[in-house]
């Protein structure tokens, strides 16, 4: 996957489109003029897209999947900003460690590459790793159901 360009497009495509309308919501909220809000779409956005597209070529899966990250944190974060429970913290922890592994994608992608090249040449660590995540993956399905 953080090689593959076929998917890495795609996931710039999703990216770009994604985060086009958190662009212009953050100008809107900078008090920005309201000209600037068409310039972010038809201009900057597909500007991004194809700067990306055609001058990052090395691990640009990775990079999307980080950038992906990154943008997957905010709608949780915003959903737990109404929130009063003190449960809602265990998705703040959750959002921010998304955006702290997005940012080290980014970054350095080759140790992505490597972290996945770790997993796959040691079964065991994978299935370890696989049942860690599987019962933090049901922790929080059961706090959606009787917490939430």
């Amino acid at each position: 996957m953080p090689r593959n360009q076929t998917w890495a497009r795609w996931l710039l495509l999703v990216n770009v489109v994604w985060s086009a309308p958190l662009t212009v919501n953050f100008l809107q909220s900078m008090e920005f003029p309201a000209w600037t809000r068409p310039l972010v779409y038809f201009f900057m956005a597909p500007g991004v897209f194809f700067l990306i597209f055609f001058r990052v070529n090395q691990y640009m899966g990775a990079r999307m999947i980080g950038w992906l990250m990154i943008l997957m944190a905010k709608p949780i974060l915003y959903a737990c900003l109404v929130r009063d429970e003190r449960s809602k913290f265990v998705l703040v922890i959750l959002a921010y460690y998304w955006i702290i592994c997005g940012m080290w994608i980014i970054a350095a992608p080759h140790f992505f590459r490597d972290l996945i090249g770790l997993y796959l040449d040691r079964p065991n660590l994978l299935r370890q790793s696989l049942r860690f995540k599987g019962a933090f993956g049901i922790a929080l399905i059961a706090l959606a159901l009787f917490v939430y």
